[in-house]
């Protein structure tokens, strides 16, 4: 953590920090995930001061599929000065590549930053926020919606003018707003628009010393929090299908009746609380002589997942450790912050659940509508891991939780569940489940809407064919119009 901070002083302090123009992402949190990290030293007179050091980060921004993908290597002679090549996404950003150099010496200390900004939280939400206009008195704040965040931070709104001659307002877009211009409705408070950067810095007194940060600022573009990229290693859960991003999605169905008394799901009660639980439990665990270790655990009833370390090199002193057979960190002890005596590696195990629900749409009123539509709701969630290595490979522990994995519960036998059809009331007892509403704005409301909704159920008492209905249709249409 000291190291942390001062370095954060450091990177606060540089005069020529060099920075890569802002990324934006389509996502409202500005997480980061280091889904895979190796070091290795690959020198072979490292005991008398020679070194070829490579460290290669590979990370993932906000659920992106553009993956940020960082490559720092460091070439130190016994009498030789020290060189560095630093390449991020397949280009190199040290040296210069106008220098026709693939290493060159340091002759100050090296720092990049490369920035992020997500998108605000409540766009296209009607009157979500205010605006100031430049040139209207400094109290005078508008009502407005925000409709599109643009790549350099500025926004288009739609604002309610007032009118000139008579009460009453008007939209009005505004094609261009600054950030310091809006504001909360609901509190005044100014917007917040979530900002993060991947800060690299190689020190020019020991570049052997490579760091990268996670930073995270605040609304005012300072910096909130620095924090070593070793605190963000995770991984998806389940796991994706092929590569380390685009997991599969977990999903339960709910079918709601039109008078949203009964619920059905083709999934029985034991699936139905094990996927809104999330609890994780044990399947397996093996141990290949003292050099492999591997735990196999499920999150869910649908996500299963199998965690390994080894040492490769009876010889090497650096562990590898792999999640559903991908590496996700190879590399020494001292490399990621472990304690003193021990190799410890902590990561995430993360992802995103969801109740599907189809019930029947309701129009303004409540009133209840004879077409269907989807209502989503997501649950984010995380597991806290971590792989602890002290003597030997045999001998290392997986926690989750805190809870070590020989307390976990065990996996249940799989058996054949009878699909269940739920009371409301009863769903809601057993799960805390409650059936959501989907609202169709356009449908008609009132006395047009009570009428429109006794023609429909005499139709359908007398059978009407296709044909009559939608002359039918037409007619009542025509008469609500004059």
């Amino acid at each position: 953590m000291a190291s942390s901070t001062i370095s954060a002083t450091l990177l606060s302090n540089h005069p020529r920090i060099q920075k890569k123009k802002t990324t934006n992402i389509q996502d409202a949190e500005v997480d980061f995930k280091v889904l895979k990290f190796t070091c290795h030293d690959d020198g072979f007179l490292t005991n008398l001061g020679k070194h070829c050091k490579q460290m290669k980060w590979l990370i993932e921004v906000a659920n992106s599929p553009e993956l940020v993908d960082i490559c720092v290597t460091v070439e130190k002679g016994v009498i030789t000065a020290t060189e560095v090549h630093v390449e991020a996404n397949g280009l190199q950003v040290y040296p210069n590549i106008a220098a026709n150099k693939s290493k060159a010496k340091l002759n100050e200390d090296f720092i990049w930053c490369w920035p992020f900004r997500g998108l605000l939280r409540g766009i296209n939400v009607p009157n979500y926020f205010q605006v100031h206009l430049d040139h209207f008195p400094d109290d005078q704040w508008l009502t407005c919606t925000v409709i599109e965040q643009y790549a350099d931070g500025l926004f288009k709104v739609i604002a309610n003018m007032p009118n000139a001659r008579h009460a009453g307002f008007h939209s009005t877009e505004v094609p261009a707003v600054r950030a310091v211009n809006l504001r909360m409705l609901h509190d005044q408070q100014p917007i917040v628009v979530p900002q993060g950067s991947l800060v690299l810095q190689v020190p020019k007194g020991n570049p052997l010393d490579v760091s990268l940060f996670v930073q995270h600022h605040g609304s005012d573009s300072s910096v909130q929090s620095t924090d070593k990229i070793t605190h963000f290693f995770a991984r998806h859960s389940p796991a994706p299908a092929k590569g380390l991003t685009a997991s599969s999605q977990q999903r339960l169905k709910f079918t709601v009746s039109q008078d949203r008394k009964m619920v059905s799901c083709d999934k029985g009660y034991n699936y139905i609380r094990h996927f809104l639980s999330g609890e994780v439990r044990c399947i397996d665990r093996k141990t290949t002589k003292n050099f492999k270790k591997a735990w196999t655990v499920q999150i869910g009833p649908d996500a299963r997942h199998i965690v390994e370390v080894e040492k490769r090199h009876a010889t090497s002193n650096i562990v590898t450790l792999s999640v559903d057979g991908e590496i996700l960190c190879e590399a020494l002890a001292e490399d990621i912050e472990s304690e003193d005596g021990k190799w410890e590696c902590n990561f995430r195990l993360c992802g995103e659940r969801f109740l599907e629900w189809e019930v029947y749409q309701t129009n303004a009123d409540g009133m209840t509508l004879a077409t269907t539509g989807e209502v989503l709701q997501s649950t984010v969630f995380s597991h806290d891991c971590c792989v602890s290595v002290e003597q030997n490979i045999a001998e290392a522990t997986l926690t989750i939780g805190g809870l070590d994995y020989a307390n976990m519960p065990e996996r249940q036998g799989l058996h054949q569940e009878e699909a269940l059809r739920w009371l409301a009331e009863a769903l809601m007892g057993s799960f805390g489940l409650r059936i959501p509403y989907q609202i169709d704005e356009t449908a008609p409301v009132g006395l047009e809407a009570v009428v429109l909704s006794g023609v429909s159920s005499f139709q359908k008492a007398q059978g009407f064919s296709a044909f009559e209905h939608d002359r039918l249709h037409r007619f009542r249409k025509c008469t609500f119009l004059s």
